[in-house]
């Protein structure tokens, strides 16, 4: 575009203004030949309209983002350097209700709700970088102890993202807090191809819901699929029913 503008800038300068000494076709034709001078003008007007034909390249369309679950709740300088401690704790162990203890993970889970945006940024920013899975699922352990209502989205995110040890953790979670916000995030992994993972989400559903359509790890796979697909319809229809 910029060379079509200044062929266009030379040809009004040379309409409306006097030609200076040596500037007629004559002079040129003198000066060059004749050849030269068509040779000089179909190059001018071949790279004219080469230019005026050439578009800018398109760009490519912007990569969706995908939402980050980290919440606008304080991080804790001292439950930033628990996280990491927890994961180097070489002594664990579980108590008569299946809770994960360790010197570090208990000392987390003292700091209480104030340490959900803390443990939410450091699973977020662990994922992100691809991080040791070990660090993740103790973090999801500490957030279970704690219960706190504020981590729900956080869950919602780990249940849609997570692998599926952590996925299971997070179900646990949903089935102890029984929070109506994370049923559509469990349904969604009635998809899932682990049998440990729907099972554990249908235990949660069913605590939240009440409902109960069948759906057992001691069932063969086929079983297990329709009681899955019955939830998928089950959540259909209550969308459905709850739009005006």
């Amino acid at each position: 575009m910029y060379m079509v503008g200044g062929v266009a800038q030379l040809a009004e300068q040379g309409i409306h203004k006097p030609r200076v000494a040596g500037s007629s076709p004559a002079a040129a034709r003198k000066l060059f030949g004749c050849s030269t001078v068509w040779k000089f003008a179909f190059v001018a007007v071949f790279v004219a309209a080469g230019c005026a034909t050439q578009q800018p390249p398109k760009k490519p369309p912007p990569i969706p983002e995908t939402p980050k679950p980290v919440l606008n709740l304080p991080i804790l300088p001292e439950a930033q350097k628990l996280c990491f401690d927890a994961a180097k704790d070489e002594v664990m162990w579980r108590d008569r209700y299946n809770y994960l203890h360790s010197q570090h993970l208990d000392e987390l889970v003292a700091l209480g709700e104030k340490a959900v945006g803390t443990i939410a940024a450091v699973w977020y920013q662990t994922y992100q970088k691809g991080g040791p899975e070990g660090l993740r699922w103790r973090l999801l352990e500490a957030l279970l102890r704690i219960a706190s209502p504020k981590a729900i989205p956080f869950l919602n995110y780990v249940l849609r993202e997570g692998e599926n040890r952590e996925k299971i953790i997070a179900a646990r979670c949903a089935l102890e807090w029984g929070d109506e916000r994370n049923v559509g995030a469990l349904v969604e992994q009635m998809d899932n191809a682990d049998v440990a993972v729907l099972c554990a989400c249908a235990a949660a559903l069913r605590r939240i819901t009440g409902c109960y359509f069948g759906l057992e790890r001691r069932l063969d796979e086929a079983s297990q699929r329709r009681a899955a697909t019955k939830w998928k319809l089950w959540y259909q229809a209550q969308i459905r029913s709850a739009r005006p």
